[in-house]
């Protein structure tokens, strides 16, 4: 799974209401954990998606919405 990040670093670290710094080091540590690479600041690969999502709160609901969303090829071509 891929993930365009067009926000910067302190963008996203507001929007989620944390330091920079902290942002800095969780996703440092995602890294680390071979969970997510960076090939650069506004590409964010996930490697793992279930042991990411394990890591929220939120991951099951999260995992059962993305079961149920239709998939990009049963989607209409405009």
């Amino acid at each position: 799974m891929v993930f365009e990040m067009p926000l910067s670093r302190s963008e996203v670290a507001e929007y989620l209401g944390l330091n920079a710094d902290t942002l800095s080091r969780i996703m440092s540590r995602l890294r680390n954990e071979g969970l997510l690479t960076q090939p650069d600041r506004h590409t964010v690969f996930v490697r793992d998606l279930a042991a990411l999502a394990a890591l929220s709160p939120a991951s099951g609901s999260m995992m059962a919405l993305r079961r149920t969303a239709p998939s990009t090829r049963d989607l209409p071509e405009l």
